[in-house]
């Protein structure tokens, strides 16, 4: 084991490989804030391994039971053992939005919204659906 920054990195493979993307992906930025002033937020998904998501990585969440699919960008997604009203609670506050109870979306990644099928267009061809009751709410947001 050797210790990197302030994280204790392991040489098994698997976790070595995913510790280490998310400490260089924690430096780049670290890094961005630094030149932008901007501070990142991170999400945090396991306690045991310290993994940290950039929350301007997220495009979306998708529930499926006691599991989410956390799906961020260039074509990447993460399934966690947790339910989506756990990631609800810490994400709410980072501007995200539950536009149904099986999905949360990163409105930066938004392209278009359709009120007539109800269904968010976000980037990486992805869909989400919006429930009945936050139509309105989601119209409201998106819509010109």
């Amino acid at each position: 084991m050797e210790l990197i920054g302030l994280h204790l990195i392991s040489h098994k493979s698997v976790i070595y490989k995913d510790t280490l993307r998310h400490y260089l992906c924690y430096r780049q930025n670290q890094h961005d804030m630094n030149t932008s002033g901007i501070r990142p937020h991170f999400l945090m998904v396991n306690l045991k391994r310290k993994i940290y998501i950039p929350t301007s990585q997220i495009i979306m969440l998708e529930g499926s039971g006691n599991y989410t699919i956390v799906h961020l960008r260039y074509q990447r997604k993460q399934l966690y053992a947790k339910c989506i009203s756990v990631f609800e609670e810490m994400l709410l506050p980072e501007g995200f939005i539950r536009v149904h109870r099986g999905f949360i979306v990163n409105p930066q990644y938004v392209i278009k919204y359709d009120s007539i099928r109800c269904i968010i267009s976000l980037r990486n061809n992805l869909e989400a659906t919006v429930s009945r009751r936050k139509k309105e709410e989601i119209s409201s947001l998106f819509c010109d």
